[in-house]
């Protein structure tokens, strides 16, 4: 362990100098970890000190074009007890599917982590966080979250987002634009893609759609009569050509029995119509 006492012994060697100095720098944050990533490459020495006082930063930050595989691999990095603050702001790059395996890999590897700063990344990318932190906090499995998010909604149709968000950021805390609301074509392409992976978690995306509501931000403030108004997604709301949710389920390309099990059972659960029929078959 290198000497964390206030005084600097002079004798020591050169290989236990540069422990000494990135061990400080990792500890107090000094540099930052794209910094320290590229010095590895100086030498043999640096690469194994510098890896070696990585799991010390309280701190990671990323750069806007970062790729989901080059997070990962530096969280690997980092992995332990220390991270505290997890830096993606603006990185546009991520995925739906990135993100998931980000907070997964955090919630496996990094007990402390407190805070992950998700703004300006695309709507897909924040409802997806949203969405794993539902799974591991309300629940665990689609269904059950959807029955929590009944609940939290205090006999309203829909679960406030406000009392979403209290009820999931503890004790991993997500950053992101204040003003979020999913797109109005949100839920149906959710719905596709939760069919055709087979993803858990996508499937939760596709339960929050449907049980919480957005608020919404107006474009004239002087309207009185826009005034807490709020988006909400219809489970039975049709496409451009008619078709249902359920019916568009069934009917996905290449959909994965997991995934398609799991949209049926949550859209049957949140009162779909069975009744319905094709608009060319009436």
């Amino acid at each position: 362990m290198p000497p964390t006492g206030g005084g600097i012994d002079l004798t020591l060697p050169q290989e236990d100098w540069e422990e000494f100095f990135f061990y400080h720098v990792c500890l107090h944050g000094i540099l930052s970890l794209a910094w320290l990533m590229r010095s590895r490459g100086v030498s043999r020495g640096w690469r194994e000190r510098i890896q070696k006082s990585l799991p010390l930063l309280r701190g990671v930050s990323f750069h806007v074009g970062v790729k989901g595989e080059d997070v990962l691999r530096a969280l690997g990095l980092v992995a332990g007890g220390s991270l505290e603050l997890v830096g993606m702001a603006l990185c546009r790059e991520l995925s739906a599917c990135d993100i998931e395996e980000i907070l997964k890999l955090l919630d496996a590897t990094c007990p402390g982590v407190r805070e992950v700063d998700i703004t300006g990344c695309s709507d897909e990318v924040m409802l997806r966080a949203l969405a794993v932190r539902a799974l591991s906090t309300l629940g665990a499995s689609p269904l059950l979250v959807h029955a929590r998010l009944l609940e939290l909604a205090a006999g309203t149709a829909r679960c406030p987002f406000a009392a979403f968000l209290d009820a999931v950021q503890e004790p991993m805390r997500l950053l992101f634009d204040p003003a979020f609301a999913p797109a109005e074509g949100a839920f149906l392409g959710v719905l596709v893609e939760a069919c055709a992976a087979g993803n858990e978690t996508a499937v939760v995306a596709a339960a929050l759609l449907l049980g919480v509501s957005f608020p919404v931000d107006q474009d004239d403030e002087d309207d009185e009569d826009d005034e807490g108004e709020t988006r909400v997604f219809d489970v039975d709301a049709t496409d451009d050509e008619g078709n249902t949710p359920l019916l568009i389920a069934i009917r996905t390309r290449q959909a994965s029995m997991r995934g398609l099990c799991g949209v049926v059972e949550l859209l049957l659960a949140a009162g779909a119509d069975v009744d319905t029929k094709d608009e060319v078959d009436r």
